[in-house]
């Protein structure tokens, strides 16, 4: 199973034919890179992401600063895919991030990045470290997990 970058749109397109584990399969719909993308596996069977609602993501810097959500509509007919568009739809990014706070989202300060800047700190362990313990995060989880 392919992810994280083996994904990314610049990703070789072998990556990609991992996602049709039978043949007979002719659209492939995906997400976890956040980007928006139409190709074509070694197949010639379609592949396509969505995009993401909420963190947007881009390598070319002036197309990471659109932090619209992000969608797909798939048409089908009795032929088949009859259309596939990409839409982008703005939405108010303070009153997301207040909603996120007033439920008690973990991780806000970082979301705040994410969601104005496009800077996302997925992989920093040593940052997500001292988060989690300046916020008490690892104890409150294992707290919930044990009242489920």
């Amino acid at each position: 199973m392919n992810s994280g970058p083996a994904l990314l749109a610049e990703a070789d397109t072998d990556h990609f034919d991992a996602l049709f584990l039978d043949k007979q399969i002719d659209i492939a719909v995906y997400g976890h890179v956040h980007h928006q993308m139409l190709r074509y596996s070694n197949h010639d069977q379609l592949i396509i992401n969505p995009g993401s609602v909420g963190q947007p993501f881009f390598k070319q810097a002036r197309l990471n600063q659109d932090r619209r959500a992000q969608y797909a509509i798939l048409e089908i007919d009795n032929q088949g895919l009859a259309n596939v568009t990409f839409r982008k739809v703005a939405y108010d990014l303070n009153e997301e991030l207040t909603r996120a706070k007033q439920a008690g989202i973990p991780y806000t300060n970082l979301y705040r990045e994410i969601l104005f800047d496009g800077v996302a700190h997925t992989h920093d362990d040593e940052l997500l470290a001292k988060v989690n313990k300046k916020f008490d995060y690892v104890n409150q989880l294992q707290r919930l997990m044990t009242q489920s």
